[in-house]
């Protein structure tokens, strides 16, 4: 039911469906932790209950972890996105988010634009706070590296680089 709402792009009617998937048999398909992150965002977007967004939210975050558990790989990448919208919904806790984008950056330093930026811009957050210019310049070095790498190899086989 809920990849047929999906495909409809019926995101929020999809939840209820996606998130029964997910708590009984949340193995049986990998779609279930592609698609669940989109299907989740787009409830947590409509929901005016702040513990239920709340809840939704820790669901989103989730969503990675369990990922990994049932389906293995690509885990630099479900890592970076796990850190991305704990970034995004998390904006008060700078240093988990930095956290969780550092541990994603020791598995793959190939991160997507986005996922750079949000490392990037967790680390300028984290630097208004601790005043440390060192740590902020060791950031912004890992991600041009990042950038240069991708470029670099983009270059040199003529497609761009895809997680």
């Amino acid at each position: 039911i809920f990849g047929s709402l999906y495909k409809e792009k019926n995101y929020v009617e999809a939840y209820d469906a996606w998130n029964h998937v997910y708590n009984n048999c949340a193995g049986v398909k990998s779609v279930v932790f592609i698609w669940g992150p989109r299907i989740v965002e787009s409830k947590i977007k409509v929901t005016t209950d702040e513990a239920e967004k709340a809840a939704l939210v820790e669901q989103l975050i989730s969503i990675y972890d369990k990922r990994l558990e049932y389906f293995p790989g690509k885990e630099g990448y479900v890592k970076a996105e796990k850190a991305s919208k704990y970034y995004k919904y998390n904006k008060d806790s700078i240093d988990r988010a930095a956290a969780y984008f550092e541990e994603a950056y020791a598995i793959d330093s190939k991160m997507t634009a986005a996922q750079l930026n949000g490392y990037f811009m967790a680390s300028i957050k984290q630097f208004n706070v601790t005043k440390d210019a060192e740590a902020l310049f060791v950031i912004y070095d890992k991600v041009t590296e990042s950038i240069s790498a991708q470029r670099s190899e983009e270059h040199t086989s003529g497609t761009p680089v895809t997680q």
